[in-house]
């Protein structure tokens, strides 16, 4: 919003240069004659815009646009037996159907059918056409509320007569989501209430001017749902789930107004870290005693955020710190690096939201069947397709040593407390502030009912009753347990759990499988030839030596980076993503590596690579299950023969001067 004045250069004010020359001689404001005038003789009259297209031109785009987008997911995702919904909201009844006249086809219903003539003749939506073999009038409806004498009637959707528009909704929802069901797209008057929840509206039309009531979010929310096949199960995929929004104004304007009313009306704020976040969250401190985060400890974590760069002034979420989550190698002050897990779940926390992405961003990721049939993709899936079990050879003795020694060195458990903090209020105009005067923490005198504890560490780390009976009995412990039993069950499952993973991956061999393989045309969905739908700059990047024509990847630089370097690696023949049904077994879970790689050098030696992206490649710097999933993926391959190296890094090049 711009406030102008007599004299106002809208170039200047605005930025743009569209506006070159409009500088406002003056405005007139009475009732019935609204109008500015500039000095360039022009007259711009009140609702009027100066190279505006005409109304009914920008709504048959969106209605265009919208049918498009439709038909696009059909395409794809009618092989997978989703139906696909287009949800269309309208200012007035009248435009989709008059029902006062012998044409009572109004003027969006005639655009429709129109646009949807025009574009279902396509030859990329014979399939389409083929499949539902239906007239236009037959694909939409509209949803209307009637008054007492049958009328229909403009509804703002929270009175008594909406009730049997959406009850009409909602009882056939099954037939709606069913193939053998015509409708596909759906016109409303109103934003539908809670109660309609249909999963499979993949497009939503606002056809309804700027000044309405009805909140983006309210909008949006009819189709902010996993979306279900044929037989009624839930798809959880990113990749089919998403929603398309066709509305007039602009991506930036859209986007911006959805976050805003999420956040007031949640009270949330994305990407900001604040105090309250991490008051309250326990650690033990050098002295072994255990304390909670007060108000003063969750400035200073903020503090030392933004001494690293982490945020900015106002609390916002900057790069570093999501590249850092992603390496696994946060900084924080050090006495609460106890407390590490607790307060990046925070942060995390802190940064999901709702991924917002101008269409034109959009690609429909396509499969390239030739490369599957080529020698360089033959050879390198022979050499990765086999599939092996793990046996582990563990010294019980040894196991029972190491766990004695971390749990007696374990901090001291004390008696269970209470904090109690004084503070001091300052209520101003700015808002109101406090001033820590003192905390401390006391000891309850509560009884506790004492739970097994053999029983319940054995069930936890999946050891034996006499095992676990040992490693308590020799740490010399258990008055700890006393103390604070709950906590003492935490820290030692920890402890054990740890201890034992680590013993397993030191006396893990993996053998192959007589007869056992993956197949390709199993794990690329190779049969149904189906797209997936991403998003450049997000979570797709072009590419050319590849099985798909985009690399899709998880939201993270380091992939992407490293993709694009592969790809213009002339050596580097052919590399993939390798499918997530792709498993290899582990004590701890699945375990899906990263990439698969070819490489033919310049004396024609051809080599395997099988390796896995990370911020960082230090084993340390790795959270435990990844580093410990990531050595048993070593051992796999190695397993498989020594044409296969597998290793971790950041980029190729490190990787190749690393193994040549």
């Amino acid at each position: 919003m711009k406030t102008v004045k007599p004299n106002s250069n809208l170039e200047t004010i605005t930025g743009r240069s569209i506006y070159e020359g409009y500088v406002i001689a003056g405005i007139n404001a009475m009732e019935g004659f609204e109008e500015i005038e500039f000095t360039n003789t022009e007259f711009l009259s009140l609702g009027k815009a100066i190279g505006d297209i005409d109304e009914l031109t920008k709504k048959r785009e969106q209605i265009k646009r919208t049918i498009e987008a439709h038909l696009d997911k059909e395409r794809v995702y009618i092989k997978k037996g989703i139906k696909v919904l287009s949800l269309f909201f309208i200012d007035e009844v009248a435009k989709y159907r008059d029902y006062d006249s012998e044409d009572t086809k109004g003027v969006y219903a005639k655009m429709f059918e129109e646009c949807y003539n025009e574009l279902i003749e396509q030859p990329k939506y014979k399939e389409v056409k083929d499949f539902f073999n239906k007239e236009a009038n037959e694909v939409h409806d509209g949803y209307f509320s009637k008054d007492k004498k049958g009328k229909i009637k403009n509804t703002n959707g929270d009175t008594v007569d909406d009730y049997s528009t959406y009850n009409t909704i909602m009882k056939d929802k099954e037939w709606l989501l069913s193939f053998d069901c015509p409708l596909r797209f759906i016109f409303s008057h109103s934003a539908l209430k809670e109660g309609w929840d249909n999963p499979n509206v993949f497009q939503i039309c606002t056809l309804i001017e700027n000044r309405t009531t009805f909140t983006c979010r309210q909008k949006i929310g009819r189709g902010l749902r996993l979306c279900v096949d044929q037989t009624g199960e839930r798809i959880d995929d990113k990749g089919i789930n998403i929603l398309h929004v066709i509305a007039e104004e602009s991506f930036a304007d859209f986007a911006d107004k959805l976050q805003k009313e999420i956040e007031d009306e949640t009270g949330v704020k994305f990407g900001i870290l604040d105090i309250d976040m991490f008051v309250n969250i326990s650690y033990t401190d050098e002295n072994g005693v255990e304390k909670q985060t007060s108000a003063t400890d969750a400035r200073g974590i903020l503090e030392h955020f933004r001494a690293k760069n982490y945020i900015d002034t106002k609390g916002k979420i900057k790069d570093t710190l999501k590249n850092d989550l992603l390496a696994g190698k946060v900084d924080l002050p050090k006495k609460f690096e106890r407390a590490k897990d607790r307060i990046i779940k925070q942060i995390e926390n802190a940064d999901k939201k709702v991924v917002i992405m101008p269409s034109y961003k959009q690609v429909s990721v396509k499969r390239k069947d030739d490369v599957f049939e080529n020698d360089a993709f033959i050879e390198l899936w022979n050499k990765l397709k086999q599939k092996t079990i793990y046996r582990i050879n563990m010294n019980k003795d040894t196991l029972i040593e190491k766990c004695v020694k971390a749990i007696s060195e374990m901090d001291q458990i004390g008696k269970t407390k209470i904090s109690k903090e004084t503070v001091k209020l300052n209520i101003q105009k700015s808002g109101v502030d406090y001033t820590s005067q003192g905390a401390r923490f006391e000891e309850t005198d509560t009884q506790v009912l004492i739970p097994d504890i053999v029983g319940n560490l054995a069930k936890n780390c999946k050891l034996t009753r006499d095992t676990i009976g040992q490693i308590l009995l020799k740490s010399e412990r258990l008055q700890d347990f006393v103390n604070n039993p709950q906590r003492f069950i935490e820290q030692t499952t920890e402890i054990i759990n740890n201890v034992r993973a680590n013993e397993c991956i030191d006396g893990i061999t993996y053998t192959k499988l007589p007869g056992k393989s993956y197949s390709f045309t199993e794990l690329f969905d190779y049969e149904n030839n189906s797209e997936v739908f991403a998003f450049l700059d997000k979570t797709a990047v072009a590419v050319e030596h590849s099985l798909y024509d985009h690399i899709i990847y998880d939201n993270s630089q380091v992939e992407r980076n490293f993709a694009l370097e592969l790809d213009n690696y002339t050596e580097v023949k052919l590399f993939f993503k390798i499918p997530d049904k792709f498993k290899i077994p582990t004590p701890i879970g699945n375990y899906n590596p990263d990439w698969a790689v070819y490489v033919e050098t310049d004396n024609e030696k051809k080599l395997y690579f099988v390796i896995e992206t990370k911020g960082s490649t230090n084993y340390i710097d790795l959270r435990d299950k990844e580093s410990i999933k990531i050595k048993c993926g070593k051992k796999h391959f190695e397993a498989l023969g020594a044409d296969v190296k597998f290793d971790v890094t950041k980029t190729f090049r490190s990787f190749k001067e690393k193994h040549s």
